[in-house]
């Protein structure tokens, strides 16, 4: 019984890994490409962070993640993009 709820506390804790991770990951791969086709006015800088990276917040993990609860995944996947974006400077 033990090894039975040790592999779903595994399984649990690997989809919520991917759920958080998903959403860093995308940004990262979409602004890459945004930003080189589109420079860095303030336009394409607003429409980026204003409404890109938070569909991408919002869509992301229901896209990798079996569990019903996105909100804790979306908002701690958009912790890491900005601290990593902050540390970076990107």
């Amino acid at each position: 019984m033990i090894k039975q709820t040790s592999k779903k506390f595994t399984t649990f804790s690997l989809d919520k890994i991917k759920g958080i991770l998903i959403t860093p990951v995308t940004t990262f791969i979409l602004l890459i490409p945004y930003s080189l086709l589109l420079g860095k006015d303030l336009l394409t800088v607003g429409l980026f962070w204003f409404v890109i990276t938070l569909l991408i917040a919002i869509n992301a993990p229901i896209l990798v993640s079996s569990r019903k609860n996105h909100l804790l995944k979306s908002l701690t996947g958009l912790l890491v993009f900005y601290a990593l974006n902050g540390v970076y400077d990107l």
